[in-house]
């Protein structure tokens, strides 16, 4: 079958007609370029069918609060959020990051500062905020910090941490406001109901 394919793709040639580029003036989109600059791209992880309009709807709700709120869910899968500047094609736009924030448990008490959530949030992301006061320790039973993941790994459970010392502990991770989730693959997209694994 593959060797059908090359066969046929070889033959394939570009007539005349699609060669010849078209030249569209500045100024018919002159005004789309400014517009393109608020310009928000969303995609939605899923497998499922859904409905279009509802997502959009949805979604309405002003690019900075859309990317201040997040991590966004509709029906209760990710929709991964990109801002754009309006001058590419769709799909040279990657979209396979979403913030979350990551409650860590199980931290030693005074350690649980603001370079200490940096360093365990770098291990999972990048690490956009630790939601700290005046730069104090963290006074819950849990550290928050604000990552950007690749979703496209499987999320981490916990890490092992050395505080000074050669024995390790476990802290754990859970993630705020969590979409449908593959408990058997530990990705983000489909539950383990859909998984093909």
């Amino acid at each position: 079958m593959d060797h059908l394919l090359e066969g046929l793709c070889e033959r394939l040639s570009l007539k005349e007609r699609e060669e010849d580029g078209l030249l569209l003036e500045e100024s018919s989109v002159e005004e789309m370029i400014v517009r393109g600059e608020k310009c928000l791209i969303f995609k939605l992880m899923t497998v499922k069918h859904f409905n279009k309009e509802a997502l959009k709807s949805t979604m309405k709700k002003g690019k900075e609060k859309v990317k201040r709120e997040g991590p966004w869910s509709f029906d209760r899968h990710l929709v991964i959020t990109k801002d754009v500047m309006g001058l590419q094609q769709v799909h040279q736009v990657a979209m396979k990051e979403a913030l979350f924030w990551v409650r860590i448990y199980d931290l030693l008490v005074m350690v649980r500062n603001a370079n200490v959530g940096k360093t365990i949030g770098s291990a999972l992301g990048r690490v956009i905020e630790v939601d700290l006061e005046n730069d104090d320790l963290a006074e819950s039973e849990y550290m928050r910090v604000r990552v950007c993941f690749d979703i496209s790994k499987p999320l981490s459970r916990g890490k092992n941490v050395c505080v000074g010392s050669p024995f390790p502990i476990w802290v754990r991770f859970s993630y705020e406001m969590m979409p449908t989730f593959c408990y058997l693959r530990g990705i983000l997209g489909h539950n383990h109901k859909d998984c093909e694994m």
